[in-house]
């Protein structure tokens, strides 16, 4: 009889298990299934965004935006070249602009790693000739408090490389204004940069496209990241226009008048590569974590080294840049907390990027 009631009570205890187990996996099984609509719903809001409300008079380009591993959307509109008709691809080319930036930056880091430089050394101390060179560190360019404007055209920059003729004799009398005393003050500056891509020039005995291919783009299998040739030639690079009405920005792209800029603009990437670059911050590869903290502290003005770093009410961190090339815009989001990632690239000069990059944030809330 004791033996009949246990197996009873054990069938009960099994059946309201079940019972339960049953309703739990309901439960789950709903949940999963409103995510999923809504994430659909999302998916072709922001795909009409592009396609209907920006349309192809304000936007031409690729779009890549990803949330919590669900990709919502990887697809390119407009053209690649209005002329001949090529389409916008993940593998088409474009002028990434400051997004050059970050990477730059990674150089500087990996070459502290190997202690052929500090972030506190004084600038001087690699580029002699440079005016007040003494007075400012590579951890005030990266973070752009070193004082030197934005933009300059009172001083011929290209003095300063190290394979210019007369290297560290030359231009100790260019005239260069600073805007404030070096740390105290942010001024976001192309020209620093400039002087950070001389500078890991200086110091690894290459030129920065040889640097950064040998360091950081073959290592990733980054194949489509590279500046242009000495012609201004890349292989399947966009053409890069105005807006509205197709015109075509002509640019007498060489290393004579444009080359320079290296360090701070001037690369040219696919979305299929900065994904690779993204997916390479993310894992933390090739610097140290602690490196990756420095890059990652902001400083005046929320800049990091290469990133502007944001930090919402609730805590979370995100990190983005734009980037503006000849005929190019670029938006670059990792919202690490909410694995986020946005890419968005445009071959339209006066693309509204700003608006659509508030917009798709928006969306993602």
């Amino acid at each position: 009889m004791k033996k009949g009631i246990s197996i009873i009570v054990t069938c009960t205890l099994l059946a309201m298990m079940a019972a339960g187990c049953g309703s739990n996996t309901n439960t789950k099984s709903t949940a999963a299934s409103a995510e999923a609509e809504k994430l659909t719903e999302i998916k072709t809001k922001l795909d009409k965004e592009f396609t209907d409300y920006y349309g192809p008079d304000k936007f031409s380009g690729y779009v890549y935006i990803s949330k919590k591993g669900n990709v919502l959307l990887d697809k390119g509109y407009g053209k690649a070249d209005y002329e001949k008709g090529t389409e916008n691809t993940k593998q088409t080319n474009y002028d990434i602009g400051s997004i050059t930036k970050q990477i730059t930056a990674f150089g500087i880091m990996q070459l502290q790693e190997k202690k052929l430089l500090d972030v506190n050394d004084k600038v001087d101390k690699y580029l002699p000739a440079f005016p007040h060179g003494n007075e400012i560190t590579i951890h005030q360019l990266l973070c752009h408090t070193s004082g030197l404007p934005e933009y300059s055209t009172e001083f011929d920059i290209r003095k300063f490389r190290p394979s210019y003729k007369n290297f560290g004799i030359e231009g100790k009398d260019e005239k260069v204004n600073f805007l404030f005393s070096s740390g105290k003050g942010f001024q976001y500056s192309n020209p620093g940069y400039v002087l950070l891509g001389y500078i890991i020039e200086k110091v690894s005995g290459e030129t920065l496209d040889v640097y950064l291919k040998k360091n950081i783009f073959d290592p990733l299998d980054m194949k489509n990241t590279s500046f242009r040739d000495e012609t201004g030639h890349l292989s399947n690079l966009a053409t890069g226009y105005e807006t509205e009405n197709k015109e075509k920005i002509e640019t007498s792209w060489t290393l004579e008048n444009i080359g320079f800029v290296y360090g701070s603009g001037g690369l040219c990437s696919t979305v299929e590569d900065m994904l690779k670059w993204e997916k390479a911050l993310t894992e933390q590869k090739l610097i140290s974590k602690e490196s990756y903290e420095k890059i990652y502290t902001p400083n005046e003005n929320n800049y990091g080294y290469g990133w502007y770093i944001f930090k919402d009410s609730a805590g979370k961190i995100s990190y983005e840049h734009y980037g503006t090339g000849v005929g190019f815009r670029t938006y670059f989001l990792r919202a690490v907390d909410e694995d986020i990632k946005v890419i968005i690239i445009t071959n339209y000069l006066n693309a509204p990027l700003e608006d659509m990059a508030s917009l798709t944030k928006d969306y993602l809330k």
